[in-house]
């Protein structure tokens, strides 16, 4: 290729890639700190990260026309705000369902004691087949738990033998005894013991047969299995007993997470301001830390004097000055009188208002009574009235939960005062005794010792400051591995990306909604820096971000209490009403059109055939659903259940199918770039810089991937088959999500299908070639990465790729940002969470992530092990129903292009449909009126109407976050999530 017919590319700048640095940082704080709070919010729960699009409004609207103004820094280019924001929205998801909070919960509380009980047997289930060096644990488990396991099973087995083989030897007696019977009863009791004993003796000869080698006769195994049954069971008990002690071990470490820290300890480095701080605690501690240290300065001289001395000399009285030193210098770090004054205050703010939370309750119960007698008149009012009470206890609960938070940090001062009070008791006790001349270097030693070990307690030490009392030493050894992990999987999901982008983007020519959105919000980037981009001049732009902004933000204050007498207005769409007493009944649990204005816009971005075929295909699955239920096979559509571990019903079964055809088919037509590293020639007419990327992305991408697999087998103990067949299926899941991505521009999905499915349906995990023991490793790997996959990175890096090739941006140091976005984000999100975890206690954090999810996994992982479920042949049927329809489409669409386009079958996988059919229609309708009736003009002046709908709304979601999170405003909930 020539040179000159090459566009050079652009740079990205270094404070482009600072200001990335700081905001990925900064975003996942946010995400973790809000999703833990008692009003959860969800600010990065789907492929578009709201925060990421208010920081390009940010910086298109504010900051670069300030910039212009100001003159003496140069305003952002498009490029380098555009760098700026694929950096945050490809860490977006990091922080919670791409890593953080399914890593960190799950790792740490297998060994939870509540969960993890004897009832729950986990230690047969469970325990035996994962490697302890995955999760918070005591080396030696796996170890203990497979030997326990085994003599268990031993145990169990001689039981049955012995069983089967009494009831033979029983059986046999009894016809005997039966034969000795006198007539008349004599042949009945013969022939019904007989029976018997041959109903026994089949037993036993079947149960023999599976035996290799055979057992001893029944009438040898009643006579010798007793004995070695006792022994067995001895042996049960001694290593049940050698687990337990492990596990107790283990539980420990857990139940510290699990609960938090003690009072005396801190989980944040004091440096680090947290909830309820203010300049009095916060600059408090460091004061405490300066002051303190040069307090045990002058005690660590006295203890370094006191080493000198034998134990039984007497301590001189001259060596008072360094305790009297200390007293002076900690003394006034005990005076809090006015943080008990303020304490006083706020215990009886609080007081009053829980007071005034039970008269509201009293009063509510008072109307709720007074409305079953009531008139309609009385009626209408009473409602009203209860409206009312209910916005004021929300109100209340809400100061008072702020309230609450001050007093809690008013009582940690407190107590802190207190500590440096006994301190200063116990110096001045220990200076009298010096005084005195009577107290021995032993005995001054160990007072000594005894005082200095409270420093720490009230904030005098440096690693508490900078690090606090987190037990990292505990979590390093896990958090490597598992970074490891994370590390290998990420890369081959990035350099995946990187080897499929020139087929899809150059060769088919995909659309990437997800990735034109912001480059048209960002603007033009040939455009000089600094000026308002024409789409934020255009009237109906300015239409469409009324519309969406003004119903969602009436709905913010109706919900958050904000303004009396106002009712939200309706966007779930439920028609189940309508359809209760109809053919339609079956359809109830889904009987819903919700409106999603970011969807409805993002549809109209997609090109017609593919919306068509996401909310065809819905329509589909609801048209079967109708004559399944009217063939007698169900009621309504909570009679065909499905999950993401590992159950089908008819339409994902039908999806499965259908993705692994397509993501088949579309591996294929990429095969050349795979290998290129090895076969640089099928590159070769490509301009250099992307042979290179392509190359070394091949390398990359085969290198990680044996690497991923040598960790999965021989570090988590995987099977090595499995591991090839579920790293095989994960790919072609990938590849259907980043499709449905890059073509159809779905914002958010989860996947109720993959290779655990696909096992299930065709091998059943009850064979021994099939077992789960074989790949418990992989479906724990699973929930981390793969389970709820709503922020999935891999889509969110193929948009970046889209933006990358449209901004012509540097490769190198564009693959510089995103590593850096990405581990900076996992670092500020998993440390953050494991601080807030050990400060408040995992219980009491996000519901669903750190106590409904864990011991859902160990559960399923325990039933999968005790009870494995068979294969399915009806399920198997639907999925190659599935396939052959996926393989009949992709192949006579090429002749007629009136077929459906494929991509909405895929999308039978994902239950998030469920929410997003409706506006993807809506999206549809408009763009085909619009494209039917209009100019390729009028398209792209109505296209700023619905980018104003999707601007609206993620100003709307930002603004809720952040309000809803800062006033602890209940009920308030506008997110992106909302759909789940």
């Amino acid at each position: 290729m020539s040179e000159t017919n090459v566009k050079k590319p652009r740079m990205i700048t270094f404070r482009a890639m600072l200001a990335g640095a700081f905001f990925s940082a900064f975003f996942a704080y946010v995400a973790i700190l809000g999703m833990n709070t008692s009003s959860p919010v969800y600010i990065a729960s789907t492929q578009i990260a709201p925060l990421c699009y208010a920081l390009l409004l940010a910086m298109v609207l504010l900051l670069n026309p300030f910039l212009k103004l100001i003159r003496f820094i140069k305003p952002f280019t498009i490029p380098e705000i555009l760098i700026v924001f694929i950096m945050g929205a490809v860490s977006s998801g990091i922080s919670i369902y791409g890593l953080t909070m399914q890593m960190v919960p799950i790792v740490g509380s297998m060994f939870y004691k509540d969960w993890n009980t004897e009832q729950a047997e986990w230690n047969r289930y469970v325990e035996p087949f994962v490697s302890e060096n995955y999760f918070l644990a005591e080396p030696g488990i796996q170890d203990a738990a497979k030997e326990y396991r085994e003599v268990l099973v031993r145990y169990e087995d001689l039981s049955k033998v012995q069983k089967l083989a009494d009831d033979v030897v029983a059986r046999k007696a009894e016809v005997k005894t039966a034969e000795a019977l006198p007539e008349p009863a004599h042949a009945t009791a013969v022939a019904r013991a007989q029976r018997y004993a041959d109903d026994a003796e089949k037993l036993w000869k079947n149960y023999a047969a599976s035996k290799n080698p055979p057992p001893p006769a029944p009438e040898e195994i009643v006579k010798t299995y007793p004995s070695q049954i006792v022994e067995q069971k001895k042996l049960v008990e001694a290593h049940r007993e050698s687990l337990k002690q492990l596990t107790d071990k283990a539980a420990a470490k857990v139940e510290l997470f699990r609960r938090g820290l003690p009072k005396t300890m801190q989980a944040y480095p004091g440096i680090i301001p947290v909830p309820g701080d203010d300049s009095q605690s916060y600059w408090g501690r460091l004061h405490r830390l300066t002051t303190g240290s040069s307090a045990l300065s002058g005690l660590t001289e006295l203890n370094t004097k006191l080493a000198a001395l034998k134990d039984e000399d007497l301590v001189a009285s001259s060596e008072d000055s360094a305790l009297q030193n200390a007293i002076t210098k900690l003394e006034p770090l005990s005076d809090a009188k006015d943080v008990a004054a303020a304490q006083s205050n706020l215990i009886a703010e609080v007081e009053h208002l829980r007071a005034e939370i039970e008269r509201l309750d009293q009063e509510l119960a008072k109307r709720t009574a007074a409305k079953r007698s009531a008139s309609m008149e009385q009626m209408a009012q009473l409602t009203a009235e209860i409206k009312d009470l209910n916005k004021q206890k929300a109100s209340a609960q809400a100061e008072r939960d702020r309230l609450t938070l001050q007093r809690t940090n008013k009582d940690q001062q407190l107590e802190i005062a207190n500590r440096i009070k006994t301190c200063v008791a116990d110096l001045r006790q220990f200076s009298t005794q010096i005084t005195a001349g009577k107290l021995t270097a032993a005995a001054a030693r160990t007072q000594l010792s005894a005082i200095v070990a409270q420093f720490p307690s009230f904030d005098v030490s440096t690693k508490r400051y900078l690090f606090g009392d987190t037990p990292w030493a505990q979590w390093w050894p896990v958090l490597w591995r598992w970074g490891l992990l994370a590390i290998l999987t990420y890369v081959i999901l990035m350099t995946f990306n990187v080897l499929i982008f020139r087929q899809w983007a150059h060769n088919e020519k995909l659309i990437y909604p997800l990735a034109e959105l912001p480059m048209i919000i960002g603007g033009n980037s040939d455009e000089k820096p600094g000026g308002v981009p024409d789409l934020f001049k255009s009237g109906l732009f300015w239409l469409g971000f009324f519309v969406s902004a003004s119903i969602l933000g009436w709905n913010f204050l109706s919900k958050a209490g904000l303004i009396e007498g106002i009712a939200p207005l309706n966007l779930d769409g439920g028609w189940a009403e309508y359809i209760k007493d109809t053919f339609l009944k079956a359809l109830i649990p889904r009987a819903q059109s919700q409106i999603f204005f970011t969807v409805i816009g993002l549809s109209f971005f997609t090109p017609a055939k593919t919306s068509f075929s996401l909310w065809f295909f819905y329509l589909f699955f609801l048209l079967q659903v109708l004559i399944l239920c009217g063939l007698g096979y169900g009621e309504n559509m909570d009679s065909f259940p499905s999950n993401w571990w590992y159950t089908l019903n008819f339409a994902t079964a039908q999806g499965e199918g259908a993705m692994i055809v397509f993501a088949s088919v579309a591996l294929y037509t990429c095969r050349k770039y795979l290998l290129c590293a090895f076969a640089p020639s099928v590159v070769k007419e490509l301009e250099f810089d992307e042979q290179r990327e392509l190359r070394w992305s091949s390398g990359l991408f085969v290198g990680c991937t044996l690497g991923l697999i040598l960790m999965l087998w021989q570090g988590m103990g995987a099977n090595l088959g499995f591991t090839l067949v579920i790293l095989g299926g994960i790919l072609l899941l990938t590849i259907g999500l980043v499709r449905a991505v890059a073509e159809g521009g779905i914002m958010g999905f989860q996947a109720f299908a993959g290779p655990f499915h696909f096992i299930r349906t065709f091998l059943g995990f009850d064979q021994s070639y099939s077992s789960p023991a074989m790949f418990t490793p992989l479906m724990v790997y699973y929930s981390v990465f793969f389970l709820d996959i709503k922020s999935f990175i891999a889509p969110m890096i193929a948009n970046s790729l889209k933006m990358r090739d449209e901004l012509r941006l540097e490769r190198g140091r564009y693959h510089v940002a995103i590593v850096v976005a990405v581990s900076l984000a996992a670092i500020v999100s998993i440390g953050t969470s494991l601080m807030m975890a050990y400060a408040h206690g995992a219980n009491g954090l996000e519901g669903w992530f750190y106590s409904g999810m864990p011991p859902d996994l160990y559960s399923q992982l325990k039933s999968v092990n005790q009870n494995p479920p068979a294969a399915s042949f009806s399920l198997g049927m639907w999925m190659i129903a599935g396939a052959t329809a996926m393989a009949a489409l992709l192949f006579f669409r090429q002749s007629l292009f009136w077929l459906p386009h494929p991509i909405g079958m895929i999308m039978l996988i994902n239950p998030l449909m469920r929410f997003y059919w409706f506006p993807i229609f809506l999206g549809w309708l408009a763009k085909a009126l619009v494209t039917r009736y209009g100019s390729r003009d009028t398209y792209t002046r109505v296209r700023a109407f619905f980018i104003g709908l999707i601007v609206g709304e993620l100003i709307v979601v930002t603004l809720v976050l952040v309000l809803g999170y800062w006033f602890n405003l209940p009920n308030s909930r506008i997110d992106l999530d909302r759909a789940a």
